[in-house]
């Protein structure tokens, strides 16, 4: 878990097995498809599920405490708009600009860079 970002390993961790390590999944597998959502139940006794577009379940959140909503919410938002982020950041590089070393670029190359990365 320790590739995971800390709000990611802070709501998974009740899930995850002890003292083993999640394989890492192949370079090529893709994720599920966007856009992503909280689903709740109507019975106050069913999990939270993060779920697909197909209802397909991501993840489930069933300990509940302050920040669990909140923390799902940023999960969602994130994942739903990962796509149209970087798309922005490589139009605005791909601008003709004369300053190829100006702040806002080189910070765009380094989001993109860190939104790519491989787990």
């Amino acid at each position: 878990m320790n590739t995971l970002h800390p709000i990611f390993q802070q709501i998974l961790k009740p899930y995850m097995p002890m003292n083993t390590t999640t394989p890492k999944p192949p370079a090529t597998q893709a994720h599920t498809p966007t856009p992503w959502r909280i689903w709740r139940s109507m019975l106050p006794t069913e999990p939270r599920k993060i779920v697909g577009q197909s209802d397909d379940g991501i993840c489930t959140i069933d300990e509940y405490n302050t920040n669990d909503d909140a923390n799902a919410a940023l999960i969602v938002r994130a994942v739903n708009s990962h796509k149209a982020l970087l798309d922005a950041l490589r139009d605005c590089l791909a601008y003709d600009c004369k300053r190829t070393d100006a702040p806002a670029r080189i910070k765009a190359r380094a989001a993109i860079a860190l939104a790519e990365q491989q787990p």
